[in-house]
C-alpha cells in the first residue's frame, strides 16, 4: 500500500541516521519491503519490524539494538512525521 511505502521509505531513512554497522542501502531497503509484503503487513508494527530486520540489517548487533525500544522510538518518528506531513 502507499502508506506502507511511506514508512518503509522514512523508516529506513531514520535508521540510516543511526550508528549502525552497515547502513541499509536500496537493495536492503526492497528485501525488507519484500518481506514485508509477503507477511501482507498493511503498516509497520514494532512486532513486525522485529521479525524482519534481518532482511535490513546485516549485523547481528545493529539486529538487537533495533528490536524493541530503538526500532519503536524510529517508528513513533515516522507516525509522528506522517501526521505533521498530513495536517
Amino acid at each position: 500500500s502507499e502508506s506502507l511505502s511511506r514508512e518503509v521509505v522514512d523508516f529506513v531513512q531514520r535508521l540510516r541516521r543511526e550508528d549502525v554497522f552497515k547502513k541499509p542501502g536500496v537493495a536492503e531497503t526492497l528485501d525488507w519491503a519484500k518481506c514485508l509484503v509477503s507477511l501482507d503487513a498493511l503498516e509497520l508494527n514494532p512486532e513486525v519490524i522485529t521479525d524482519t530486520l534481518g532482511a535490513l540489517l546485516k549485523y547481528q548487533d545493529d539486529i538487537v539494538r533495533f528490536q524493541g525500544s530503538d526500532a519503536k522510538a524510529l517508528l513513533d518518528e515516522v507516525r509522528l512525521s506522517m501526521t505533521n506531513a498530513g495536517a
